[in-house]
């Protein structure tokens, strides 16, 4: 693969960091709660500061896979990440719905 597409990758890969970050902050303030029983147990100190924390984790897990040339792995990840973000709009939207009446 081109240099310019490994760094797409890593760039999709720290955005949808930030789509996750913000969309679970999101449902937490609808109701919602962690699917994830890692990122669960961070979110004990505190939502945003459990969340905050799992995404500088997979920040410092997408440099180092960069760094390490493992650009497949990263596209893959990003797959599961675009699932994640997905699945919290379908439920903050399911929640909205609900709001409303």
């Amino acid at each position: 693969m081109p240099p310019l597409q490994h760094s797409i990758s890593i760039k999709i890969f720290m955005y949808l960091q930030v789509l996750d970050f913000v969309t679970t902050i999101a449902g937490f303030r609808l109701g919602l709660a962690e699917g994830n029983p890692i990122v669960r147990s961070m979110t004990e100190a505190g939502p945003v500061f459990g969340v905050a924390a799992s995404k500088i984790l997979a920040f410092v897990f997408g440099v180092i896979c960069y760094a390490l040339n493992r650009h497949a792995l990263i596209r893959r990840v990003n797959y599961w990440y675009l699932a994640v973000v997905t699945w919290n709009l379908v439920l903050i939207g399911f929640c909205s719905r609900l709001d409303r009446g």
